[in-house]
């Protein structure tokens, strides 16, 4: 049986696997992704503080005092700081990698996942180059919805609001070739003349006793 905090978990994944296929333009694929992450869910722990509570005290204008818990403000979206001075962009960007794959998973948990395998390699102007290890997660990248999200993330994190992204493969990487027909054993190759064979004494052969 669940306990109480995967059961949390496993709803707060339901939610985002359902808004995240209200815009899917591939709707199987983000529901088998999103299974999946919810497999994962809970295989990984998770480790969460507790939200401050800090204890008020109220004087009514007839004496009496009582006490009533303030929960802290929601957390704000995260945020980095400007880059050091000498410091270029990329190397900003890969030094605060880790926050912005947190922020995105808050945003969506399926586009979180397509970016566990990628890195940013380069800034090209406003494009930051992704190299990705896995073909699948490389198209799933480039789907227009998927892309939206992970550049709005960017551009919250890292305060730059013409920030987009160019998934490329790793050159260690190949992509799946679809549609190769494969050729059935014992077909004779190309250029070469069948074997004639004579039906009657091959028949024959199969019932020739010694």
């Amino acid at each position: 049986m669940f306990d109480e905090t995967e059961l949390i978990r496993l709803v707060r994944a339901a939610w985002e696997l359902e808004r995240d296929l209200r815009t899917a333009s591939d709707p199987q694929l983000v529901l088998e992704v999103g299974l999946l992450n919810m497999a994962m869910l809970l295989k990984t722990p998770e480790v969460t503080v507790a939200p401050v509570v800090k204890p008020t005290t109220l004087t009514t204008p007839i004496g009496v005092t009582r006490e009533v818990t303030t929960k802290e403000p929601e957390p704000q979206p995260l945020t980095v700081t400007e880059p050091a001075e000498g410091q270029s962009s990329i190397d900003h960007i890969r030094q605060h990698w880790n926050i912005f794959l947190e922020h995105l998973k808050r945003i969506s948990m399926v586009a979180y996942s397509f970016l566990l395998n990628a890195e940013p390699t380069d800034l090209q102007d406003n494009q930051l180059v992704l190299t990705f290890q896995h073909a699948f997660s490389y198209e799933c990248a480039n789907d227009r919805s998927y892309r939206d999200t992970i550049e709005q993330c960017l551009r919250e994190v890292f305060n730059r609001p013409d920030l987009r992204i160019k998934p490329i493969l790793s050159s260690q990487v190949s992509m799946p070739k679809v549609g190769t027909p494969v050729e059935a054993a014992g077909t004779p190759k190309s250029g070469t003349t069948p074997e004639e064979v004579d039906t009657e004494e091959f028949l024959a052969s199969l019932f020739d006793t010694p």
